[in-house]
C-alpha cells in the first residue's frame, strides 16, 4: 500500500500507540520522531535491559522470549484499552535493509518509512512489508529483492510490486533458527516443530502438514483493535506462557513468522495461500527448489543489476 498523505488519518489523544521491544538499541530516535514527525503517536517502550544500562521513561521486563514476549504481555496486560491502531517494533531506527547480528538493523525494504506503520487510514486494520517468506515443514526461505537491494523509486509497497519476480530464489541453511527444532529431535531433544506449534496455538489445532508464510523479518507490524480482538485474551495468554519460559526461545521465531496469522483467523496463510505472490517452488519426486543461501545471493545480484531500476546501496542479508 502506498501511503497518501492526504488520506492518513492522525487520530487525537494519542489513539495510536508504538509499542517497542528494547534490549540495548539507542533510543534516541524516538524523542525526534515525536516532537517533530509524529506528535500524535504515543511510545510505550518496555526494556529488557540490565538496571544499569535501562533508560529513562521505559518499562522494565524480564529478559525472556525475544520481542514477541514484549508484544504479547503488553496485549495481555491491556486487553481491554488498546490503542485504535498499535505499533509493534523492535527498539531500533527504523531503517533499510538488515544485517545479520546487527540490532542496529533497520529492516525495513525499500520505500518503507515509520510513517506507514504510525500513520492510520480508516479502510485499513493491519499493515506490514513482507520482507521474508518460509516454507514449512522443510524450511526453505525467500527474501524481498527491494530489502536486499535499495530500489530509490519503491513507493512502500507491502508487497513486492513486480509480484514473484520481486523475490529472491528459494534458499536453505543448516544453521538457520527454523531449522533448531529438526537438529534437536535427531539429536533426541526435545523440542516442538513449527508446524506442529502453528497447529497447537494459531490455527488451534487444525491440522495443517505444509504451508507457506510470508512476513516481516524482525517482526514489525502495526494492527488495529478490532483486529487484535479477534482471538479472546486467553488466546495470546497461552503464547505468552510458551514465550515466558527463557531468554531465546525457538518459539520466538516461529512467532515472527506467524504474526500475519495471530491477528487473521479468518485468512489463516496455511490455509488460503501467502499473502504475496512468491516464486513458483516444485518438489515433486523428492527434488528440492531451494539452493544454498550464497548461489541464492548471486543470483538476486544479477538479477537486480539487470533490472532497470534506480539503485542505490545495498545491504547483506
Amino acid at each position: 500500500m502506498q501511503l497518501e498523505r492526504d488520506k492518513a488519518i492522525m487520530l487525537n489523544d494519542q489513539k495510536v500507540e508504538a509499542v517497542l521491544s528494547h534490549y540495548n538499541e539507542d533510543l534516541a530516535w524516538i524523542d525526534v520522531a515525536r516532537k517533530r514527525h509524529h506528535p500524535h503517536v504515543r511510545y510505550t517502550v518496555y526494556s529488557k535491559a540490565q538496571p544499569q544500562t535501562r533508560p529513562r521513561n521505559t518499562f522494565h521486563l524480564k529478559n525472556v522470549g525475544r520481542e514477541s514476549h514484549t508484544y504479547l504481555l503488553h496485549i495481555v496486560r491491556n486487553y481491554e484499552k488498546l490503542a485504535e491502531w498499535t505499533v509493534f517494533s523492535q527498539a531500533a531506527k527504523p531503517g533499510f535493509g538488515f544485517t545479520f547480528k546487527d540490532s542496529s538493523s533497520g529492516h525495513m525494504c525499500s520505500g518503507v518509512t515509520w510513517e506507514h506503520f504510525v500513520s492510520y487510514y480508516s479502510d485499513r486494520d493491519w499493515f506490514a512489508a513482507y520482507t521474508y517468506a518460509t516454507r514449512f515443514p522443510e524450511i526453505s526461505n525467500s527474501e524481498r529483492l527491494d530489502k536486499i537491494f535499495r530500489n530509490d523509486s519503491a513507493t512502500g509497497d507491502a508487497c513486492p510490486v513486480h509480484g514473484r519476480q520481486g523475490w529472491g530464489k528459494w534458499w536453505f541453511a543448516d544453521n538457520h533458527p527454523l531449522k533448531r527444532s529438526t537438529i534437536a529431535q535427531k539429536a533426541g531433544k526435545a523440542m516442538i516443530h513449527p508446524v506442529d506449534f502453528y497447529n497447537a496455538f494459531v490455527s488451534k489445532k487444525r491440522n495443517f502438514s505444509s504451508f507457506v508464510l510470508a512476513y516481516a523479518q524482525g517482526g514489525r507490524f502495526a494492527v488495529s483493535r478490532s483486529r487484535i480482538h479477534m482471538r479472546p485474551r486467553s488466546f495470546y495468554v497461552d503464547l505468552l506462557n510458551v514465550l515466558s519460559k527463557s531468554i531465546s526461545p525457538i518459539e520466538g521465531y516461529y512467532m515472527e513468522a506467524m504474526w500475519f496469522d495471530v491477528f487473521h483467523p479468518d485468512r489463516l496463510q496455511a490455509e488460503h495461500g501467502p499473502v504475496c505472490a512468491l516464486p513458483h517452488c516444485d518438489e515433486r519426486k523428492g527434488r528440492t527448489c531451494a539452493v544454498p543461501h550464497g548461489d541464492m545471493f548471486t543470483d538476486a545480484k544479477v538479477r537486480w543489476e539487470r533490472a532497470s531500476l534506480p539503485r542505490g546501496s545495498r545491504t547483506q542479508s
